[in-house]
């Protein structure tokens, strides 16, 4: 039993972070972020709480940090000064957030 929980939760992170890496393949396309819909199946199928929530986070945050610091500078040099943003907005996190207590609330099994 234990050992058919470590793969879930094997699973379910390798599901995130590919989520993440999908993300950095995307940038071009506007408003495509597929971390919310793991935010969203995080919320309805981690078995802790704190999983659900810092994963997703921890994913959009890490993949925020590779968009804002490496990807937009080469993209739109004229936008950016050469200072390490931090790529944390409380309103897109929030809304996160949000995504993972409505899988806790709407996806319960």
């Amino acid at each position: 039993m234990n050992n058919k929980i470590n793969i879930k939760f094997i699973v379910l992170v390798a599901m995130i972070f590919i989520a993440a890496t999908v993300r950095l393949f995307f940038v071009f396309i506007p408003n495509f972020a597929p971390i919310g819909a793991m935010a969203l199946f995080g919320g309805a199928y981690f078995d802790k709480k704190y999983q659900a929530l810092l994963l997703p986070l921890a994913t959009m945050w890490m993949s925020d940090l590779v968009i804002n610091n490496y990807l937009y500078p080469k993209l739109f040099p004229a936008y950016y000064d050469g200072t390490f943003a931090w790529g944390i907005s409380p309103w897109v996190y929030g809304s996160f957030v949000l995504v993972v207590a409505l899988g806790w609330i709407l996806l319960k099994k």
